[in-house]
């Protein structure tokens, strides 16, 4: 069982320091200070965070009744605790925010918070000193939480106390885009920036982003391309709702997305109210994507992760293009049904890739681009083009050909009852690098585990063994061919 509250701060406008979901968004885990003496370490020391690993350690949730519901919970992923080392920093600017999306939690929070709605700069600049004194790296600064983060009256102030305090941490902004860019973030340092635009059209989008206009947010995007410094990574948020989701709304979306000049444009498929009616898990092969930076991704509620697994890797006999090296870090599969590898690509001059394709037999099932950072590997490589060659590929678990086939499954039946045996399956991961490929062939595998169980942790019928001879359990599913965000639904449990 894990979490990531095992390896992030998340700071609240008013200096507390609280769960980043919003299920556990109340509760008070300490608080920032300036007065002499105070420092992160007898934060983590006390009697919150001791009680926060124990639970972990022990396999059970700090907070019974109210962990359970956590959009961040991995039930099946082994205790990560990077506390003591490394750290990313998730910031709340501000509680303000002109728009009323109907989903979000901020009213909640304004009727329950007592302290400052706007964070003084002096609190954040008293944690990230704390941070490095006592050599706790910080990896990130993410500029987000229940308000709108530009809402904030100084919000580049926050933007230059980062840098100045972590320069190599990256920051992030996740922001709806409706101000105006030279006036909220001006000069401030931005590695990434995050807008949260679900439609192109006022009709749909206002629906969702009440009191919020498309047209600000793509002015704000393009302002982005014109006037940021740095050239920030530029993602595009769509949030799939059962009134954006047209096909000609969302191809409309993605020449949008082209001709502002965004990195990437990433749609959500949401299980939460007013959801997509049309791209739900077991639909989403006929997903239109029709541009080379749009991708479809599960929200967070459905990625936690459900097993952990291996994935071994060796170069392809098939001739390809130029050498390229490849690193899988994780290899899990997520209660959503998708598998997720989690690494990083360079070619062999250290030069970046241009995309990551997994093949499951013939079948393209998934693809990624290099866009995380990882700042492990210019440190291991020196030759490498820069930090951000890291990937994440998700894919089904696993893929048939067409849609409705059937994939056999290492499940073995013993003669009484059935008992779990590794689930393992081929892959092939093609390195495109401008108009050649590499190939890299490679096996990822689960550990044993009772069918019958994963059947009920996917809200299957149990599969029947029948006599309790049958060799093999193979699933029904459907293959869906949907980008770097591949999913799929598992349909009824049968035994040949």
């Amino acid at each position: 069982m894990d979490c990531r509250i095992l390896r992030s701060l998340t700071l609240k406008s008013d200096g507390h320091l609280c769960c980043d979901d919003s299920t556990g968004y109340g509760l008070h885990l300490g608080e920032v200070s300036t007065k002499p003496g105070w420092n992160i370490k007898k934060v983590f020391e006390g009697p919150v965070w001791a009680h926060v690993r124990r639970s972990f350690q022990e396999g059970r949730v700090p907070w019974p009744g109210t962990c359970e519901e956590c959009e961040l919970l991995s039930p099946g992923a082994a205790p990560l605790d990077t506390l003591a080392t490394s750290v990313v920093v998730r910031v709340e600017p501000t509680l303000s925010c002109e728009l009323r999306c109907p989903c979000c939690g901020r009213m909640q929070e304004v009727r329950r918070r007592q302290g400052d709605w706007h964070l003084a700069p002096a609190l954040f600049e008293s944690l990230l000193k704390s941070c490095t004194g006592l050599g706790i790296e910080v990896d990130a600064v993410v500029y987000l939480g229940l308000g709108e983060p530009l809402e904030h009256p100084a919000f580049s102030s926050l933007c230059e106390l980062a840098s100045k305090f972590v320069p190599s941490a990256q920051q992030e902004l996740t922001t709806n885009g409706n101000q105006t860019y030279r006036e909220s973030v001006g000069s401030g340092r931005l590695d990434r920036i995050i807008v949260s635009c679900d439609g192109v059209r006022q009709s749909s989008y206002a629906k969702y982003r009440i009191r919020g206009e498309v047209r600000r947010a793509l002015q704000f995007m393009r302002d982005v391309r014109q006037y940021a410094e740095h050239r920030p990574f530029l993602e595009w948020k769509y949030i799939l709702f059962e009134f954006n989701d047209s096909d000609e709304e969302i191809i409309e979306a993605q020449t949008t997305a082209e001709e502002i000049g965004v990195d990437s444009i990433m749609f959500i498929v949401t299980n939460s109210r007013f959801h997509s009616k049309r791209f739900l898990a077991n639909r989403l092969f006929s997903f239109p994507l029709a541009s080379p930076i749009a991708s479809l991704s599960p929200a967070a509620a459905m990625q936690k992760v459900l097993r952990p697994g291996k994935v071994t890797f060796g170069l392809s006999g098939t001739p390809g293009g130029p050498p390229c090296r490849l690193f899988v870090d994780d290899c899990v599969l997520l209660t959503c049904g998708v598998v997720q590898l989690q690494g990083w690509a360079l070619g062999a001059d250290g030069s970046y890739v241009d995309r990551i394709e997994v093949h499951l037999g013939e079948t393209a099932v998934g693809s990624a681009r290099t866009m995380h950072r990882r700042k492990d590997v210019p440190r291991a490589i020196p030759e490498a083009a820069g930090p951000y060659c890291g990937f994440i590929l998700q894919f089904p678990f696993p893929a048939a050909s067409q849609p409705g086939h059937a994939i056999a499954l290492a499940w073995r039946y013993g003669s009484d009852a059935p008992r779990g045996g590794e689930i393992a399956f081929g892959l092939r991961l093609k390195i495109r690098v401008g108009g050649s490929a590499q190939y890299f062939d490679g096996v990822a595998s689960f550990p044993p585990f009772d069918a019958t169980v994963f059947a009920a942790e996917q809200h299957l019928p149990a599969a029947d063994s029948g006599n309790g001879t049958s060799d093999l359990v193979l699933i029904s599913i459907a293959n869906q061919k949907v980008g770097d965000g591949s999913q799929f639904a598992l349909s009824d449990s049968i035994v040949r």
